[in-house]
Parts: structure tokens; C-alpha cells; sequence
């Protein structure tokens, strides 16, 4: 197996560095808007319907530019995006139908299963966005079952979890909230980027021979 040059390695392990940090930017505008949003509420003045949409608007559109952004490659970087895009349009999409169209929901279950069923979609849009994106070689798509894994598993929990949060302050109760919903997203992007790691380790040999 042939080894990088340290300024091979280095420069990669910069790239995932900045990587890493613009996804970050995309999480802390993302977890700024909940905020907002639960402030809002709490003072009993909520978000208009349309500052509510322009805000989720914008939240996906900063993500789309992030793994725009850090494509490995330029062919990688049109289908991320569309990825990103797609879970963009489909929040939109969502929204429209449950308050316009005819996924209104007639009881608090049918209207918690619709957003666990927007959740686990939105969620193989985004996951699959960066691990596009970043991804090195082709068998990392596995790691996107644990999106709706995770979701399913979650769903038992998130009353009790919406009561132990009702005391705390605006700031950490939306944080708190945040991290629960998106926790999905970094688990499953580790999963996929385990199994790419393991994939693409498995080609290195035939790759190099001689060792």
C-alpha cells in the first residue's frame, strides 16, 4: 500500500476541517431559527405563516450552499445539491399541504405520523446531500437506514420529552429540542461515512498490489 505525502494528508485533513466547520454554520443558523421560532411563541407573538416558511427557506438554502461548497468533486455537486434542494422544496411542499391541502390532519397522532413520515424523507434528502458530497466511494447509502431507525425509535419518546423541557429557558428548551430532532443527521452521516471508510479500505489493496 502506497502511503500519501504529508502535504497530501495534511491538505486533506484541512478540507475536512473546513468542511466540518461550514456544516457547523448550517446547524447554528438551522438551531437560531428554532429558537427564534420557540421565542416567539413563548411571548405569545408566533412567527407569521410566512416568516415561518421564508425562515425554513432559509435554513435549507444555507445547507445547499454548504455542500455545495464542499463537493469533493464538480460532478458531485449538482446532485448534492439537488439533494439539499429537494428536502428544501419538500419542507415547503409540507407545510402547504398540512395547512392548505389535504394532509390536514384531524387528530394529534395523525399529525404527529405525518411529520415523522416528513422527517425520515427530509432526513435521506439531507444525509444523502453531503454523504454525495463528501463521500468517497459508492456503499455508504446502508448508513441512510438509521434515519428512519432513529425516527421510529424516537417517536415514544418525544411527549415526555416536550414535558421535561417545559421548565427550562427559551434558549436551552430549543436546544434542547434541536439536538433530539437532529441528532439523527450526524449519527447517520458517521454511519455512512463508517461504512465508505471500510469500503474504500477494501479497494486500496487491489488498487496497490505491492503493498
Amino acid at each position: 500500500m502506497t502511503l500519501a505525502p504529508p502535504s497530501s494528508r495534511m491538505s486533506r485533513d484541512l478540507s475536512t476541517a473546513a468542511a466540518l466547520l461550514l456544516l457547523a454554520v448550517a446547524a447554528a443558523v438551522d438551531l437560531a431559527i428554532v429558537a427564534l421560532s420557540l421565542h416567539r411563541m413563548e411571548s405569545g407573538q408566533p412567527l407569521t405563516e410566512a416568516a415561518d416558511v421564508t425562515l425554513g427557506v432559509v435554513a435549507g438554502a444555507v445547507y445547499a450552499v454548504v455542500v455545495l461548497a464542499v463537493a469533493r468533486t464538480p460532478q458531485r455537486r449538482g446532485l448534492a445539491c439537488g439533494l439539499a434542494v429537494a428536502a428544501l422544496v419538500l419542507n415547503v411542499l409540507f407545510w402547504y399541504l398540512l395547512t392548505h391541502g389535504p394532509l390536514q390532519p384531524t387528530s394529534y397522532d395523525e399529525a404527529r405520523s405525518i411529520f415523522q413520515v416528513r422527517w425520515i424523507i427530509d432526513g435521506l434528502l439531507l444525509v444523502g446531500a453531503w454523504s454525495v458530497s463528501r463521500r468517497s466511494g459508492h456503499r455508504w447509502w446502508p448508513g441512510l437506514l438509521v434515519v428512519p431507525v432513529l425516527v421510529l425509535a424516537q417517536a415514544p419518546f418525544e411527549d415526555d420529552l416536550v414535558r421535561s423541557t417545559a421548565n427550562l429557558g427559551t434558549a436551552l428548551r430549543a436546544a434542547s429540542l434541536w439536538a433530539w430532532a437532529s441528532a439523527v443527521l450526524p449519527i447517520a452521516g458517521v454511519a455512512c461515512w463508517l461504512l465508505d471508510g471500510r469500503s474504500t479500505s477494501k479497494m486500496t489493496p487491489a488498487r496497490h498490489p505491492r503493498g
